[in-house]
């Protein structure tokens, strides 16, 4: 608490704020908080975006349909993408489909997409024969699902890093 009461009395427009659950940026000028799961997963759909130049009317796989997965698939749908989610818990994956979205039930078909967004949290799971021949992967999962041989094969199409997109976005929502 020391620490935000300094900030403020500083004068800082922005302060972030983390526990175990969850990472805010606080605008204290404005009153805006932006959740990290949300600007990680709007900055990742955007860095897509801008690596496919459009979305619109495109099938995405998201991979894990946990908090940065689900906001991926409504920023997917903001954008006029359509989402297609897939997630190994089955009970995750019913409460999805009861919600509307569409899933898939057989991750052996993950090569049918070019286009994935990967929020999964387990790593090194995907090898390069289980990806579409030009897949683009914006993968804000961590670790990265990608195993050494495919993210070396795929090093040019794949959008990761461990911090930098999901803090740059939230900056930006937050002002």
């Amino acid at each position: 608490m020391a620490g935000l009461y300094e900030a403020n009395q500083r004068g800082a427009g922005m302060v972030f704020l983390a526990d175990d659950r969850k990472f805010l940026a606080i605008n204290l000028n404005k009153g805006a908080v932006v959740d990290n799961a949300d600007a990680t997963a709007r900055g990742y759909v955007a860095a897509l975006e801008g690596a496919v130049e459009i979305l619109r009317d495109k099938e995405v796989l998201v991979l894990g349909g946990g908090r940065v997965g689900k906001a991926a698939m409504s920023y997917l749908k903001q954008r006029g993408a359509d989402p297609i989610v897939y997630d190994k818990n089955p009970a995750v994956m019913g409460a999805l489909k009861e919600k509307g979205w569409r899933t898939l039930s057989e991750i052996g078909e993950l090569e049918r997409y070019p286009l994935l967004v990967d929020a999964n949290p387990e790593g090194g799971w995907i090898c390069r024969d289980m990806l579409h021949p030009q897949v683009w992967i914006a993968a804000p999962g961590v670790p990265l699902s990608l195993d050494e041989e495919a993210k070396k094969a795929f090093s040019q199409r794949l959008i990761h890093d461990l911090l930098p997109i999901g803090v740059v976005t939230m900056v930006a929502m937050a002002c």
